[in-house]
């Protein structure tokens, strides 16, 4: 009934943290925070954080600064169940209770809140600017971000650390990208008859780091993500290729 939010930052975004941590500590279903800490000093949570004394925070601090790190098994989660989410993003806790109850009907899938169809053989990542307008469009998707996404982390943390993977891993390192996308990859190899991804459909997100200077540069972000989707292709064979599930919006609609 309660589960982990796991989050991975630095030093660059404090302010978006700080926010991060006050919203998501008033959700009910939130049991511990963990911040997964990937370069700089990394902050005491009872000093610099404002958050309830009945609710964990940890700060897990990394040795290598890694978008893999988010992944990586970690035997000191109090709960089994994992919302991963980026450190600038803020949606209502009425979002989250409905999104870990569309997880619980099918926690063998990573439940996402953003969605995306990737489609050729090597497959295209189609939309630099317009992707979700595309895959809604389209009515179908396969692939989930990590950015917003419950999972299970005994089983997806497991398998995404698997030895098998570890060139998918090195390539993520290599362009400091795409370790949501090779998710997808590991679990659609993985599991060639059944659905691996979900989608549910947010009321709302706000980009806190929309209000700050310190954002991240998205100028390189398109051919990035196309140069993975290829790399990962050719490492698992394209196991996205003619395989899409239905896009349900649910009661509020396809958004607008």
């Amino acid at each position: 009934s309660r589960l982990s939010v796991l989050v991975q930052s630095y030093d660059a975004r404090d302010i978006t943290l700080a926010a991060f941590v006050k919203h998501y500590s008033r959700c009910a279903s939130i049991g511990e925070i963990v911040v997964v800490w990937n370069a700089g000093v990394p902050p005491v949570p009872e000093r610099d954080w404002d958050f309830p004394a009945n609710l964990p925070v940890r700060v897990r601090v990394e040795a290598f600064n890694s978008m893999n790190n988010r992944f990586q098994p970690d035997p000191e989660l109090r709960y089994r169940p994992v919302l991963m989410l980026d450190d600038d993003l803020l949606m209502p806790c009425a979002d989250i209770e409905r999104g870990f109850a569309r997880w619980r009907r099918h926690p063998e899938r990573v439940v996402s809140y953003y969605s995306r169809l990737l489609e050729g053989d090597p497959p295209q990542y189609q939309c630099i600017t317009q992707c979700e307008r595309y895959t809604y469009r389209s009515g179908r998707f396969n692939v989930v971000l990590a950015g917003a996404a419950f999972m299970d982390s005994g089983e997806v943390f497991p398998a995404y650390y698997g030895d098998a993977n570890r060139a998918g891993r090195e390539y993520v390192d290599r362009v400091f990208n795409c370790d949501d996308l090779l998710l997808n990859y590991v679990l659609a190899a993985q599991r060639p008859d059944t659905q691996y991804a979900d989608y549910v459909r947010p009321s709302m997100r706000f980009d806190v780091g929309k209000l700050t200077a310190k954002r991240l540069s998205t100028g390189n972000f398109g051919p990035v993500r196309h140069g993975c989707t290829r790399a990962f292709a050719a490492l698992y064979g394209n196991p996205l290729l003619n395989r899409s599930f239905p896009l349900d919006f649910g009661a509020l609609g396809e958004p607008r």
